[in-house]
């Protein structure tokens, strides 16, 4: 019997520390649709290319979060949205769970324009970590237009900085990877800009964004842990009572 009581407790425990180690799931389609949260039936936030509107964000469950999306342009204004994209995804871009719908469409920019989309309402404890997927792609073009990605949680030491070729010509695997990022005031900048400066196709595309939160392992431990020790001290009081 007291075998069976211990593996109860343990299993318990363990449980709820899997279960405060599980990462919410956000997924961003940069759209030329309308702008519209994720539902059940649809886990993508889509996302329109009208300057400083904010959309609320919802989990890829359709749960909604605290959490919003707005887009600004350095120069005033987004090169566009457009359809076009790699439609045929594989490799890394299917398995972050990326579909051929938001393969398909993009948003862009053009010339020394940048454009950037502030993540707003995420968690701004040391408890919790991102992992933020980018995936940008531009079909049927006859030239290499690589794009760079730049992620800011507001502390320039942690930046992080990587480029991409969304188009060589056409990118349906390969996507960029920031992790972990923190941020101590619950906003995060995502940056596209095209660093193509041998002709005139100076584009820069993002296609989708997936932004994981994971509460932090050693966080998860102590939660686990006194969840555990809270049902020790349970059963121990039923066993000798006082």
């Amino acid at each position: 019997m007291k075998k069976t009581t211990i593996r109860s407790i343990v299993g318990t425990g363990f449980l709820a520390f899997a279960s405060s180690a599980s990462a919410a799931v956000i997924f961003i389609d940069f759209t030329n649709a309308a702008s519209a949260t994720a539902t059940n039936l649809d886990k993508f936030n889509h996302l329109n290319n009208v300057p400083a509107t904010a959309l609320s964000l919802a989990d890829s469950t359709g749960v909604a979060t605290t959490a919003t999306v707005a887009v600004t342009i350095s120069n005033g204004s987004l090169g566009g949205n457009n359809s076009g994209g790699s439609t045929a995804l594989a490799g890394d871009a299917l398995t972050a769970g990326f579909t051929q719908v938001v393969g398909d469409s993009y948003h862009f920019t053009s010339g020394s324009d940048i454009a950037t989309y502030t993540i707003s309402g995420l968690d701004a404890t040391a408890m919790t970590s991102y992992t933020i997927t980018a995936f940008g792609s531009r079909n049927v073009t006859t030239d290499t237009r690589p794009t760079q990605y730049t992620v800011s949680n507001g502390v320039p030491a942690q930046n992080e900085q990587m480029t991409a070729n969304p188009s060589q010509p056409v990118n349906n695997t390969t996507v960029q990877v920031f992790s972990p990022i923190t941020t101590a005031t619950g906003t995060l900048t995502f940056s596209v800009k095209g660093l193509n400066t041998s002709g005139s196709n100076q584009f820069g595309y993002i296609n989708a964004l997936k932004i994981e939160s994971v509460p932090e392992p050693t966080s998860a431990l102590l939660l686990g842990s006194a969840g555990l020790l809270g049902l020790l001290r349970r059963r121990r009081a039923q066993a000798f009572p006082s």
